[in-house]
């Protein structure tokens, strides 16, 4: 059984994703859910992430859960996460930068974008 996307702290190094990998974590929850909400300071660990085999999501747009932050789009571009949730979503940063995002956005192929979104416009 695969379970569990752990989200990104403030503090961890390196050496700490390689002890996800080896316990079988192949997902990072989204960056900006926990204390790493900074673009610089997640793609350093997204960075990390991807050296161990390990994927990252990235949260888009306003605060979804006590303690996330909002996302914008400089944000998502400079964290470099491989997988960007609720682009379509109905915030500001969304409609009016999620362009940026999609052309920027591709490494490869290797990245996707969630589109689900609860926003109706």
């Amino acid at each position: 059984m695969l379970a569990g996307a752990p989200v990104i702290e403030q503090g961890m190094v390196e050496s700490d994703f390689f002890e996800l990998a080896a316990a079988g974590v192949r997902l990072l929850g989204e960056v900006g859910l926990g204390s790493v909400k900074a673009g610089y300071e997640a793609a350093q660990m997204v960075a990390w992430a991807r050296k161990a085999g390990i994927q990252s999501t990235i949260h888009t747009g306003g605060p979804s859960v006590p303690g996330s932050g909002y996302i914008d789009a400089d944000t998502v571009l400079q964290a470099d996460a491989d997988i960007i949730g609720h682009i379509t979503g109905g915030t500001r940063h969304c409609r009016c930068r999620r362009s940026a995002v999609c052309a920027r956005g591709v490494r490869g192929g290797s990245r996707s974008f969630i589109t689900a979104t609860n926003w109706p416009g």
